[in-house]
């Protein structure tokens, strides 16, 4: 059976001319085609009625072009994702097949949306393509955040965040946690407490640590006053609830809609004195990862649980 290299040479020979999006749908279906052809017959069965990999991507490049297909191409992704669970009986061969056309409909996507990024392999389909599981799985960034994670930010019905001040997030996505209250959706934050030891701890944790004892909790006393500021713009609407921790969180988590089917969740690890921007994060769907969403979604139930609420004339 031919395996990974064939299938990898079907995506490289994918690379569309950025002159000639009208050539996005025979592209797509080549690459698919070639791809789905390097199977055996019995896994090239599978593949083609139980991923149904060529009719979708071939279905999202005919409907649209440029910045459309990007966007069709993008959901037709998400909605590879949402399957996992039904790919639990595929062969090995069958699952790349799986991963190949995900690679290829983002790699797409990005062309499309940004012509300046030129033919070249993508990061992923590079990950991908030279077996890295890990960089495929940690593609979440901190501070350069995902396309996905900004549409939930701006989406979402509920937002809870667990982590040590959220200032970045907050510096960040201020606008859309106001719109998130403002529509009566729900927002609940845990942050560490600025008068407690692990936040002197957590200043030892970080990349450019804070010089004085007192500039330490002056940053996070900052941080609450912002995210309290969230809560005072739209003070009648949407529900607000906070709660301060006094240990350092194992990970910062975000979870979307949690009460809908739909829900994901982002987590990212905390190491020991490197940069926010390096910190690897990845993201998770109730729908395709139901194990570990259920897993991490309960590490913040369980923390949120563990402390009081708090009202801002607690401070």
């Amino acid at each position: 059976m031919r395996e990974l290299p064939q299938v990898a040479a079907a995506l490289a020979a994918s690379e569309l001319p950025r002159s000639h999006p009208d050539a996005l749908p025979k592209a797509v279906e080549a690459a698919v085609d070639a791809a789905v052809n390097s199977l055996q017959d019995p896994e090239r069965s599978a593949a083609t009625k139980q991923l149904g990999l060529a009719p979708d991507l071939r279905r999202a490049g005919k409907t649209v072009r440029e910045e459309k297909a990007a966007e069709e191409l993008g959901k037709s992704r998400r909605w590879y994702q949402t399957r996992n669970r039904q790919y639990a009986g595929l062969t090995p061969a069958a699952f790349v097949i799986d991963q190949v056309a995900r690679q290829l409909a983002a790699d797409v996507a990005d062309r499309l949306a940004d012509p300046a990024s030129g033919n070249g392999a993508s990061n992923r389909n590079s990950a991908l393509l030279s077996g890295s599981v890990a960089e495929i799985f940690l593609s979440e960034g901190y501070v350069d955040n995902s396309e996905h994670f900004k549409h939930s930010m701006s989406t979402a019905s509920s937002v809870a965040m667990l982590g040590f001040s959220h200032s970045r997030m907050i510096a960040s996505y201020k606008s859309e946690l106001i719109a998130l209250l403002s529509r009566g959706g729900t927002l609940r934050v845990m942050a560490m407490d600025p008068t407690c030891d692990a936040v002197i701890e957590a200043n030892a944790r970080s990349s450019a640590p804070k010089k004085t004892e007192q500039a330490a909790r002056h940053q996070y006393q900052a941080a609450i006053a912002d995210i309290y500021s969230i809560r005072d713009t739209v003070p009648t609407t949407g529900v607000f609830e906070f709660r301060l921790i006094d240990r350092m969180p194992p990970y910062t988590i975000y979870v979307f809609d949690e009460a809908a089917v739909q829900a994901e969740l982002y987590v990212w690890l905390t190491p020991w004195r490197v940069p926010s921007s390096q910190r690897p994060g990845f993201r998770l769907s109730r729908g395709a990862d139901e194990q570990w969403y259920d897993f991490f979604a309960n590490q913040f139930a369980v923390m949120w649980d563990s402390f009081p609420p708090l009202t801002k004339a607690d401070l």
